[in-house]
């Protein structure tokens, strides 16, 4: 079921199938989301409790194994609708039998959204039931419409390094500087024909895409979140997806232990892990 939150500079959209923010709008109708075309079918996917890939599409837990597939299961659960007003709504995912199948946890999702002014936060809460501790990955997938002469502007960050993967799969543990030009970059097949870049060593975790043909910006502050991962079409000229990360994907030499793997949260028993992530829309 698609929900809708607004206040006087924006309207948001929400999918109750794992919480997908599907629309951001301004007044004037001016879209900030990517709309699925025959390019890419997705939006704003919310990952959990796995980001990526999972070497093998298996992981061992408190030492059973069980499946796991890239980006988790929540993207594919119908979330219950918690609380709601005007200008914010709060989706809720228990566990049940069906996550049950992916990982032993006792465990509640809450992702919420309210608009203020020009921006949308999305706040996420994990809390563990249990008296053990709980791993997991947490983070999104959100796609913000682009034009071939869009950018990213870094900011203040001039020394970013990028996490290294084996045919941009699996981490192998090494790292790059990643080259900006001028503390930006372009939203074109030259920085993203080979597939998603895995970022971190921000002093301030923010970005700004900027988009001057379609007249419009979003920044994103990330400050919650260990990595930030920049992704496109290969063709990179209608979407750019910003997407903020705790956790990575699978190492080449992976144990397939969940509790080991790098990234991953650790959140002990009966405590609530939270973490936000803000969008600022602007025309320009």
């Amino acid at each position: 079921m698609i929900y809708t939150i607004k206040n006087d500079h924006l309207t948001a959209q929400i999918n109750s199938l794992g919480a997908e923010l599907i629309s951001v709008q301004n007044n004037d109708g001016k879209e900030y989301i990517f709309q699925p075309s025959e390019i890419w079918v997705g939006q704003s996917k919310n990952l959990f409790p796995n980001i990526a890939l999972a070497k093998d599409n298996y992981t061992i837990i408190r030492g059973k194994q069980y499946p796991m597939n890239q980006h988790g299961f929540l993207k594919n659960m119908e979330m219950e609708v918690v609380s709601q007003s005007a200008d914010s709504i709060a989706f809720k995912l228990t566990d049940n039998a069906e996550t049950a199948q992916f990982v032993p946890y006792k465990f509640t999702v809450i992702i919420e959204f309210e608009v203020v002014d020009d921006t949308v936060i999305q706040t996420y809460k994990v809390s563990n039931h249990e008296d053990e501790a709980m791993y997991f990955g947490i983070g999104c997938h959100t796609g913000f419409a682009t034009a071939p002469d869009s950018f990213v502007d870094f900011g203040t960050n001039n020394n970013i390094t990028e996490l290294i993967r084996e045919n941009m799969q699996y981490m192998t543990g090494e790292t790059k500087p990643y080259p900006l030009e001028n503390g930006k970059i372009f939203v074109t097949p030259k920085y993203f024909s080979d597939g998603a870049h895995i970022l971190e060593g921000f002093d301030n975790k923010e970005l700004t895409l900027i988009n001057p043909s379609l007249e419009s910006s979003v920044k994103i502050n990330f400050a919650d979140f260990t990595y930030i991962t920049l992704w496109s079409t290969t063709d990179a000229e209608t979407v750019l997806c910003m997407m903020p990360w705790c956790a990575l994907p699978d190492a080449i030499d992976s144990t397939h232990i969940f509790e080991e793997k790098k990234g991953n949260v650790m959140l002990e028993g009966h405590k609530i892990f939270i973490a936000k992530q803000v969008f600022t829309f602007n025309d320009l």
